[in-house]
């Protein structure tokens, strides 16, 4: 049997330009315009940029670590310096851990690197002209492994990095060949070194460290100014300047914010004539020649996944990324309802504006093993898989805890915003408060204090209390007692179980009264893998939707008894009013 030896490596993909030196479209020449020397294919050494066609991926950077036998087929550099450190992401379920954001805890790698001479062949499409001088005007040649050092030459030719791709890989060699590969994908946020020891270090994170608030803000700011005062009952038409702005970053017609001041407009070229004064909610007030006439960003009544899509488009996330029929399905399915109305009037970041959405009831994450990003309703099982785990056939290892400061017991929603050019987080800009509450909580049988959880929603400007209503009760029936976490340890052959995965769990830190092992439903809201192919670690938090729910059903079902268990699963069906129980004796139906 041939040997079979674990092997990891890291990918980075280098974006460049497709064209050649001097060829077909690329007009570049050396002697020039004060060209020198050929590029090496990357932007940032272009000669002719109004030619560069740029390539996603130009080359594939493979590192491992030093060893005797390499994988055939492919080019490796021996630089990767020990295991890389990573973190696995977190789901924030409903935005309902206030120390998160909307996206959780984000999956991170760092992996570090020795920077050493490299020949640039594989990497310098023109690299044997180097050598010979052919690549230079003065035609004079240069050793490439003589000269500088790999990362130091990839940062200086390559300085665009941040959010390119970055992927672990783990897998085996046999014969030669690669088999049997796990890959872990990221984008790269930082690249540092080499320093006095020569050492780089590559840091990255998953797809959605695009949407982070330093990154993009939405709407983009805008340039045009006021080229004229503007005065109350004055005249509505005026010019922007500079010469242009108009129809480069204004649509035909719209709203915009000047000041405090919220209007509607329309616009030919740089001129703009005001259609509606003071519109949603604000004053209508006297504005300054060469104040911003900024472009508001408006949804009026649209469904929440449609606006959570456009956000992340908007920083940059690929709609590659974005299951958005599956979005819409679960949308469809538990929050039809939903639907988001708001004005912003202001750059503001993207991360920002969906923790403001995710307690209406979603959770938001990045699913490495598929690459894309999920979007799954706060809610109960509802087809979901459910993976059985017992400490007596698959876990090898399981440490339970409970957090009383994830429990709530009252959940307040302030909603509807005074102006939309107030502050979204300032509860004294709000017209509306929704109060969901546990009252026995703090009876003396129970906790005897309350945990409250407060909520300013700027995206239910049309009122929405039903909207609210459900997401509340869904929040309260979902952690109105302290939430139990299971770290639990399993063979890699458990590695089709993912983040927010449902798991029926039986361990002996779960007991009833009498000391006997129970089941318990639990969600996997962490999942690492500390030794890749072998362990895999997840952190489940028990499910705590007790009940039976479902919803109503169609006209044409029958009743509950002839009712198959098809139908009866879920539909919902009236309950006898005095003993509250099914025909048969089970619980009712609960609607959530």
């Amino acid at each position: 049997m041939s040997a079979r030896e674990p092997f990891s490596w890291i990918e980075i993909d280098v974006d460049g330009c497709s064209l050649t030196f001097g060829v077909g479209a690329c007009t570049a020449a050396l002697g020039v315009d004060g060209v020198t020397r050929k590029c090496f294919n990357t932007f940032n050494t272009c000669r002719s940029p109004a030619d560069y066609v740029h390539l996603p991926v130009y080359r594939t950077m493979r590192y491992c670590q030093p060893r005797s036998n390499m994988p055939k087929g492919a080019t490796f550099y021996p630089f990767l310096v020990g295991e890389p450190s990573e973190y696995s992401a977190t789901v924030n379920i409903a935005g309902s851990d206030g120390d998160l954001s909307a996206f959780g805890r984000r999956a991170t790698i760092s992996a570090r690197f020795m920077d050493a001479p490299d020949h640039d062949r594989y990497f310098d499409k023109y690299q044997a002209e180097r050598v010979s001088g052919a690549a230079q005007l003065d035609g004079i040649g240069y050793n490439p492994a003589k000269q500088g050092t790999h990362f130091a030459k990839l940062k200086t030719r390559w300085p665009f990095y941040a959010g390119r791709p970055m992927r672990r890989h783990d897998g085996y060699i046999v014969d030669g060949a690669i088999v049997d590969v796990t890959v872990r994908h990221y984008v790269i946020t930082n690249m540092s070194g080499p320093g006095d020891d020569g050492m780089v270090t590559v840091e990255g994170s998953d797809v959605l460290d695009l949407a982070d608030d330093k990154r993009t803000r939405v709407p983009k700011a805008s340039n045009g100014k006021l080229m004229a005062d503007v005065t109350i009952g004055g005249l509505d038409t005026f010019t922007l300047s500079p010469a242009g702005v108009g129809a480069l970053e204004y649509p035909a017609s719209g709203r915009a914010r000047i000041g405090s001041e919220f209007v509607d407009y329309t616009r030919t070229g740089d001129t703009i004539t005001l259609t509606s004064r003071a519109v949603s909610q604000t004053v209508a007030s006297t504005h300054r020649s060469g104040d911003t006439f900024q472009r508001v960003l408006r949804y009026d009544g649209a469904r929440v996944d449609d606006v959570v899509s456009e956000l992340l488009q908007e920083a940059g996330i690929d709609v590659s990324y974005l299951p958005l029929v599956d979005w819409a399905s679960e949308v469809s399915r538990w929050m039809a309802g939903t639907t988001l109305t708001r004005d912003i009037g202001e750059p503001t970041g993207v991360k920002a504006l969906a923790s403001q959405i995710v307690p209406l009831g979603f959770s938001l994450f990045w699913d490495g093993a598929v690459q894309k990003i999920r979007f799954k309703a706060n809610r109960p099982v509802d087809g979901d898989t459910i993976w059985d785990l017992s400490d007596l056939s698959t876990n090898l290892d399981i440490q339970i805890e409970e957090d009383d400061k994830k429990r709530v017991s009252e959940v307040l929603f302030w909603t509807v915003q005074k102006t939309p050019a107030g502050s979204a987080t300032d509860t004294n800009n709000y017209a509306r408060t929704w109060v969901a509450s546990d009252p026995s909580a703090r009876e003396e049988w129970r906790y005897r204090t309350g945990a409250v959880k407060s909520y300013t929603c700027p995206w239910l400007n049309r009122g929405a209390d039903a909207i609210v209503r459900v997401a509340a009760r869904r929040l309260l029936k979902r952690f109105d007692t302290a939430p139990v976490y299971a770290t639990i340890t399993l063979d890699a052959k458990w590695n089709a179980i993912q983040l927010t995965d449902v798991v029926r769990l039986r361990t002996r830190g779960l007991q009833d009264d009498t000391g006997r092992e129970i089941e318990g439903l639990f969600q996997v809201t962490q999942r690492s893998e500390p030794r890749a192919g072998e362990r895999i670690k997840i952190v489940v938090q028990s499910y705590q939707f007790s009940g039976r729910f479902a919803y109503a059903t169609p006209n044409a079902s029958p009743k509950y008894l002839p009712a198959t268990a098809a139908q009866r699963d879920p539909g919902m069906f009236a309950c006898d009013p005095i003993t509250l129980k099914m025909p048969d004796g089970s619980p009712p139906y609960e609607a959530i």
